[in-house]
């Protein structure tokens, strides 16, 4: 597992809340190598919280920030191919894609993710 980022440590004095705990993080990209508006690419962590999913880029001119609640998550895909990890995080009206080489990393992420989302719906449906 990854043990420390710059992107990490910006987000815990920005956005991490008073009563929120990292849970697990790892280094990568959202966008593609090429990509311009919405498929820009940015690398940064993707932070795992007991509340949320979060995309944090620490850069020059500003950062990137996006969040999922861990509540709203409805689907979690991933991929491999030459190398690059995809985790994309689906909600009703949005979704999240976070790429890595960290194979480690990316299975730990969609593992810990899967977990949630299965206690999520065996607790809606009792």
């Amino acid at each position: 597992m990854e043990t420390e980022s710059e992107h990490v440590d910006k987000f815990e004095k920005l956005h991490l809340k008073s009563n929120e705990k990292i849970e697990i993080f790892v280094n990568g990209y959202i966008g593609n190598h090429l990509g311009s508006g919405d498929e820009t690419h940015y690398t940064g962590s993707l932070i795992v919280t007991d509340e949320r999913v979060a995309f944090f880029h620490e850069g020059e001119f500003g950062d990137i920030f996006k969040t999922v609640s861990l509540t709203s998550i409805t689907d979690i895909q991933r991929k491999s191919f030459l190398g690059h990890r995809t985790i994309k995080i689906n909600t009703h009206n949005n979704s999240l894609t976070f790429k890595t080489f960290s194979r480690d990393c990316a299975q730990s992420i969609y593992s810990w993710l899967s977990i949630q989302l299965l206690n999520s719906a065996a607790s809606q449906a009792s």
